[in-house]
């Protein structure tokens, strides 16, 4: 156990498997852009549901288990609602309404993100996220950046999808490989990390991606960016106003 804590303090950067059992040192308070008001809609983003609490205590009876994906409506936070850590979800209590009945939930396995429905089994992961953005946010407007005439001989082509929200989602293909990067302003990185969680899974993917993500940590103990080790076909990173959330392909000839 000594061992462990001190490799945690010297060490800036630590990998682990999106689907292990992350441990309890990480915080992460950066809320920077990041906004909820009462009557806000949160969904749970735990899989295997999250306890709604008489109280804002651990202590407390539990009222009931919330499912994968139900909704709450935020009543506000409690006086008891500075931030702590559940492994790597930053979060606090808030006082919620599940369906008449209030109570108190760990916020930091909750967002305002839908969760994704099954996708059938591609063996290209672009595709899951751009069926997850183009299935969950009203688009507002398509530009064509670029084409392959207009860069180089190789075939290129550069898209930009604006949604409702200011979500935006960049789509860049080449000639063997393809990039789909979603901005999302107003959440937190892990929140998107729940979602990248929850994509790989309805997709039937995670066998294929996310085993070795590397957990990135700035001066203030702050994630900024959660990425693959080897490959980088997987990066989520804060860019301060916004969330970005990048997956990589490559399709061969």
């Amino acid at each position: 156990m000594k061992g462990i804590i001190g490799q945690l303090i010297i060490c800036v950067l630590f990998v682990s498997t999106l689907f292990g059992n992350p441990s309890d040192t990480l915080t992460d308070n950066n809320t920077f852009g990041y906004e909820r008001h009462t009557g806000t809609t949160l969904i749970v983003h735990a899989i295997n549901g999250l306890k709604l609490r008489l109280e804002p205590s651990f202590k407390a009876q539990t009222i009931t288990v919330l499912d994968y994906g139900e909704a709450l409506t935020l009543l506000g936070d409690t006086p008891e609602g500075e931030p702590f850590n559940i492994g790597y979800a930053t979060g606090k209590w808030v006082h919620v309404d599940v369906n008449g009945i209030d109570g108190y939930v760990f916020d930091g396995f909750t967002s305002t993100l839908p969760i994704p429905e099954v996708i059938p089994h591609t063996t290209y992961l672009t595709t899951v996220l751009e069926r997850y953005a183009h299935g969950n946010f009203k688009l507002l407007t398509t530009d064509t950046i670029a084409r392959s005439s207009e860069m180089d001989e190789r075939f290129h082509v550069k898209y930009k999808f604006t949604f409702e929200d200011n979500i935006r989602m960049n789509y860049n293909a080449y000639w063997q490989s393809e990039s789909i990067r979603l901005d999302i302003p107003n959440i937190r990185i892990m929140d998107a990390y729940h979602l990248v969680k929850a994509l790989l899974t309805v997709s039937d993917l995670k066998h294929l991606y996310g085993q070795e993500l590397v957990f990135k940590i700035n001066d203030y103990g702050h994630i900024y960016e959660i990425s693959d080790r080897f490959k980088e076909d997987i990066i989520i990173r804060d860019r301060g106003e916004f969330i970005s959330i990048e997956f990589k392909t490559y399709v061969g000839c």
